[in-house]
């Protein structure tokens, strides 16, 4: 028993360093996203094929998976990683590919609700506007 008290302050701090890795890994995902979803936008047909490819593989894959051939893989080809590097690597790709692209093969009707935002505790009761773009 003493020892799992010994040890109740690595574990305090191994929960701050995983709470520090996902926060930034999640921003630097969020911002990396929007940059090439905008220049999938910006530069048309061919860069989207890749950027479709790229969210493809990396949703298509576990996220496991992804952190493994990140941490593992890349010192085969000459590229060290800590492991909270290679965390970070990997979920920065995980992350910027999470955004939402429907794509209509004939006409349609298009319906968005938030509405359980104003009957239950989400962001304090204070729903937020949600925005969409249509691309002809």
């Amino acid at each position: 028993m003493n020892t799992v008290i010994a040890l109740i302050p690595r574990f305090i701090e191994a929960m701050g360093v995983t709470l520090e890795v996902s926060v930034l890994a999640a921003l630097i995902g969020l911002v990396a996203g929007f940059a090439l979803n905008a220049t999938r936008l910006a530069l048309g047909r061919p860069f989207a094929l890749v950027y479709g490819a790229f969210v493809w593989l990396v949703r298509g894959t576990p996220y496991l998976s992804q952190l493994v051939i990140v941490y593992f893989g890349l010192p085969v080809i000459g590229i060290t990683l800590s492991a909270v590097q290679a965390t970070i690597l990997s979920s920065l790709a995980f992350y910027s590919s999470d955004y939402v692209d429907i794509k209509a093969a004939m006409d349609c009707v298009v319906v968005m609700s938030a509405c359980p935002q104003d009957i239950i505790p989400i962001n304090a009761l204070n729903p937020l506007e949600v925005e969409f773009t249509v691309l002809a």
